[in-house]
């Protein structure tokens, strides 16, 4: 939505849900603009009567911070009037405040002023010049109006209430001013009064197309994507060509995950309304929904150049930039961002997560940038943090806290479930604070797996530590760190007296208020850890991960079989890839007669680098097949093609590697020389078959090259694999969980000993 947290948190966070607003109005095709001279204030009155009465001013505006001038504009487009009624308008209103009459001619330069400042986005300015002129004319309704509009874009809700209340109350029976109020109200909050001048609005003028515009952003707001469908629908009926209506059609559609109609709505409204930054950014987040993620790097790309000062732009551009394996200008992305909003915890949070898949840096460099984060976002909330009086009994039954905004169909499932499932209730308690957006089929089978269950989604750090604190959590685990829509800053509350980061990554959070990192032996191995994480690290017995697949998907005959040639693979993220792993699998193709080649990457630009660097290797364009985004269960079926699936660096495949062995497509890997460089040797380890991992670019291109000229050796594997996988520390989640809670145990009695 965001980063609506459409994206709304792009995180999301690759992310961020932004609000905010832009006014528009509906133009009278053909009017003219009234002409003014000073002849004489007779005439001048006249002319200012018909400027004002032609002019009714109406508000409504999209749910981010997007305000595009030529909507403001616009409100001052020529309009229906009635003339007849400002002379004596302005006599009763002069009349009222005991003042003397001033000539016409005056007032109607000060509302020009104001007017002016009004169309050149000075809003303060023109507020200040409209309550001038309400000190002589406190009951002109078109005055008041423009004092309430202009108070509106400058955030002043409480007086835009105030004036536009006061215009509705003298004009009850203008559509427009009941319209405004609504918008009014929905800026403030108070939505359903919102709803309520909107409605009142309709009553009087039922083609009114701003009110229905209005109506649907209010429904856009309270997350009745069904209800703003059909008001937007309707004001596209009646104003087909009315940008904003367009605009609200694609929302309601998207919320309603209708992606493809809402494209072509955002589409049709981007011609319409082709300077209009919130708009290219709802069509990028379309476009990341539907995965084509060109697209959407295209259209954040354009939001981002009408609108360069916005944070959510940079998470959102920053992110589809790395899903089409263009990390470098990923990282890039989120950098610019911190320079334009450098108080933005999330972008340099991205930040950190990106640095987990940079080259030629090293894990020290890594721990510098995390700590110098935590030290200006995380350290001052942690040294505020109350002590806890948790029981210090150190054999009780622990109280154990998940926290995610990943439970639901994500590799959380495949690797996290397992573990609740088979934790001991008689050791642990479960509870799981649930962040989660969309809910799905896997998101039950969380419940149920947990003693407790809460859902934190739309509350504040302060309100989930409190949260934490009232359950007299013991140990608080964070499976998320620094990936999308992290939390980083609740567990810098320290609403828990011991707290563990597992799961996201092997990796460092940077935080004083995280105690422990878990890790395996293989991943850091006793002795290696010094200087590269803040927590201290604590080493399940066996291995990082817990592997269920959750899926009945059977290990497929060994493809070069019927094939005739050796098919390599690798269908981990686009955004661990980059030029030396792309070469390196190019040289292990071009090694190896007739073989082809599959891998994931989206539609776009990447796809043809791979190819060129591929045909510097002379390996045709023919021997590789690009897969796009797949649902998992076509995802996995993908494997029964591939016979040796080549390894990501410096970034590992993890889930995506157990998925692969589970299947019976061996990995061969490359071992780096950071802890996430050693995911694949951690899992062969316990798979006994470490003769797959290479400490070197020479040995990853000469094991694999003799595998794939090993036919028994590979039909063995892909007879055995799945056996050795069942049998192995990676599917035993009972042993898993024991190990698990051990580790819990002794963080909890160090705690209860200081």
């Amino acid at each position: 939505m965001g980063m609506v947290n459409s994206a709304l948190r792009a995180k999301a966070r690759f992310g961020a849900a932004l609000t905010g607003t832009t006014c528009r109005s509906r133009s009278i095709k053909g009017a003219q603009r009234a002409r003014f001279s000073h002849r004489s204030a007779a005439a001048a009155a006249t002319r200012f009567s018909h400027f004002c009465q032609r002019r009714r001013m109406t508000a409504h505006a999209p749910n981010t911070p997007i305000t595009t001038r030529a909507d403001l504009m616009r409100i001052f487009d020529a309009r229906t009037f009635d003339a007849r009624t400002f002379d004596a308008q302005t006599c009763d209103a002069l009349r009222r405040t005991r003042h003397s009459p001033v000539a016409m001619a005056d007032l109607q330069r000060e509302f020009n002023s104001a007017l002016e400042h009004f169309r050149a986005g000075r809003f303060r300015e023109a507020e200040l010049a409209a309550r001038r002129l309400l000190r002589q004319l406190p009951d002109h309704l078109d005055v008041l109006t423009l004092a309430g509009l202009s108070a509106l874009q400058c955030g002043r809700t409480t007086e835009a209430i105030a004036d536009l209340s006061r215009a509705a109350q003298l004009s009850p029976r203008i559509a427009a001013c009941h319209s405004n109020l609504g918008e009014a109200y929905r800026r403030a909050g108070r939505l359903d009064e919102s709803i309520a001048s909107l409605r009142t609005a309709m009553s009087l003028d039922p083609n009114f197309t701003d009110a229905w515009i209005n109506l649907a952003t209010v429904q856009l707001q309270l997350k009745q994507p069904s209800d703003a469908l059909v008001s937007a629908t309707h004001a596209t009926r009646l104003a087909p060509n009315a940008g904003l209506a367009q605009f609200r059609l694609g929302q309601a559609l998207k919320e309603s995950n209708r992606t493809d109609e809402a494209i072509a709505a955002l589409q049709t409204a981007t011609r319409l309304l082709p300077d209009n930054a919130e708009l290219f950014f709802e069509l990028g987040d379309a476009y990341d929904r539907s995965k084509r993620h060109d697209l959407a790097v295209e259209a954040f790309t354009r939001s981002m150049q009408l609108k360069p000062d916005r944070a959510g732009v940079y998470y959102a551009l920053g992110a589809a930039l790395g899903r089409v394996g263009r990390l470098d200008d990923a990282m890039a992305t989120f950098r610019a961002g911190t320079r334009v909003a450098p108080d933005d915890v999330g972008l340099a949070s991205n930040v950190l997560f990106g640095l987990m898949f940079q080259e030629n840096i090293t894990a020290e460099q890594i721990l510098a940038e995390h700590v110098a984060w935590a030290e200006r976002f995380a350290d001052p909330i942690t040294a505020k943090a109350l002590p806890h009086d948790n029981d210090r009994d150190p054999d009780r039954r622990l109280r154990v806290g998940y926290v995610s905004p990943d439970i639901r169909e994500h590799p959380l499932a495949w690797i996290g479930l397992p573990l609740l499932q088979a934790h001991d209730r008689s050791n642990v308690e479960v509870y799981c604070y649930s962040d989660v957006e969309k809910p799905d089929a896997i998101t039950p089978r969380f419940r149920a797996a947990a003693d407790h269950w809460r859902d934190v989604l739309h509350r504040s750090d302060d309100e989930v530590a409190q949260m934490i604190r009232s359950d007299r959590i013991d140990v608080l685990i964070d499976l998320t760190m620094h990936m999308s829509r992290a939390r980083p800053l609740l567990f810098a509350r320290k609403p828990a007296p011991v707290q563990i980061a597992w799961f996201a990554y092997p990796g460092t959070t940077g935080l004083a208020a995280i105690d422990y990192r878990f890790t395996d032996p293989t991943l850091d191995p006793p002795g290696t850890e010094a200087g590269k994480y803040r927590e201290e690290s604590v080493r399940l017995p066996d291995t990082f991960w817990c592997y269920a697949p959750m899926s009945d998907e059977r290990a497929s005959e060994l493809p070069a079989k019927s094939n005739g040639f050796v098919t390599f693979g690798c269908l981990n993220s686009p955004h661990k890839l980059n030029d030396r792993t792309i070469e390196t699998w190019a040289r292990i193709v071009a090694s190896v007669d007739r073989s082809r080649f599959i891998v994931f990457i989206p539609p776009g630009p990447m796809r043809e680098h791979v190819s060129e660097l591929f045909a510097k290797q002379n390996v045709d364009r023919s021997r590789i097949e690009f897969v796009a985004f797949q649902p998992r269960a076509e995802y996995l079926r993908t494997h029964g093609r591939i016979d040796i699936a080549l390894d990501t660096f410096p970034y590992n495949g993890h889930t995506t590697s157990l998925d692969a062995m589970w299947l019976g497509v061996p990995v061969v890997t490359l071992v780096g020389e950071r802890v996430v460089g050693r995911g694949g040797l951690s899992q062969l380890t316990n798979l006994n078959l470490t003769e797959l991992a290479a400490g070197d670019v020479e040995a990853f291109v000469r094991i694999a090259t003799e595998l794939a000229n090993d036919l028994p050796r590979l039909s063995e594997l892909r007879a055995t694999l799945r056996r050795r996988m069942e049998s192995s520390p990676l599917m035993d989640a009972p042993r898993f969980a024991r190990g698990f809670e051990s580790a819990l145990r002794q963080c909890w009695r160090r705690w209860c000993a200081r």
